[in-house]
């Protein structure tokens, strides 16, 4: 979880720090794609925070980020399978993580409504 906190807040301090270069290697990239991905960053990080204060809600706005993060891919020109593949490996891990059991109960059955 903390790994995901790390890479979020990267990927968006290196997209303001490296904007003008990411926009010279992929001329698609806007800075209202950036704006997007600032805030796919912000909705990943406070959904983690979630997660850690119990709250269901936080695994799908993780889902809500990535999605975005899959729809910038897309309007940059920059998808393919191994972005797709990398965002499932990434929920597929997060949903496992919650299914570790501590006395008998996962940490999906603790998350909050």
């Amino acid at each position: 979880m903390i790994l995901l906190i790390l890479t979020s807040l990267g990927t968006g301090i290196g997209s303001v720090i490296f904007y003008d270069k990411t926009a010279e290697l992929v001329p698609k990239f806007t800075k209202g794609l950036l704006c997007l991905q600032l805030f796919s960053a912000f909705v990943e990080i406070f959904s983690i925070y979630l997660i850690f204060k119990w709250q269901k809600f936080g695994f799908f706005g993780v889902i809500l980020a990535y999605f975005l993060n899959l729809y910038i891919a897309d309007k940059s020109g920059i998808l393919n399978i191994n972005t797709i593949i990398g965002i499932g490996i990434r929920i597929g891990l997060l949903y496992g993580i919650l299914q570790i059991k501590s006395k008998g109960i996962s940490g999906w059955k603790n998350l909050n409504e």
